[in-house]
């Protein structure tokens, strides 16, 4: 879900482009949804350790791109119903560091351009 689009956005960037565009993400990720046992028992049965390992890549893709999308000062919310590390703060781990690396790379200057991920992946939070 993407909210809150800027009103530049709407007048300077196609749909082609959005980068940048957005004040608010809400990232809806896959997840194991271990975090639902109590309520629901059947995701019991049917969870195994390596769920979130399989997940993780792709979590890391959709929160990545959310940070692409999202404007400088921009707020992203990546909620999950999981407990598993793998599937919330690996991720976010991975972002963050990520984005650490992109902003030394660029030696601390902060041109205003949307985040590209870099190779191997990445995702974060807020962006810069």
């Amino acid at each position: 879900l993407l909210l809150h689009r800027r009103e530049y956005c709407r007048r300077g960037i196609t749909a082609a482009d959005p980068d940048g565009c957005y004040d608010r993400i809400i990232c809806d990720v896959p997840c194991s949804g271990d975090g639902t046992i109590r309520k629901d028992p059947t995701v019991l049965l049917r969870w195994t350790p390596g769920v979130g390992t399989l997940l993780h890549a792709v979590q890391l893709e959709i929160a990545w791109r959310g940070l692409q999308l999202l404007r400088a000062g921009g707020l992203m919310a990546y909620p999950t119903c999981s407990l598993n590390p793998i599937e919330d703060e690996a991720v976010s781990l991975a972002t963050q560091r990520a984005r650490l690396a992109r902003t030394q790379t660029r030696h601390g200057s902060d041109d205003g351009a949307a985040p590209q991920a870099p190779r191997g992946r990445a995702q974060g939070q807020r962006a810069r």
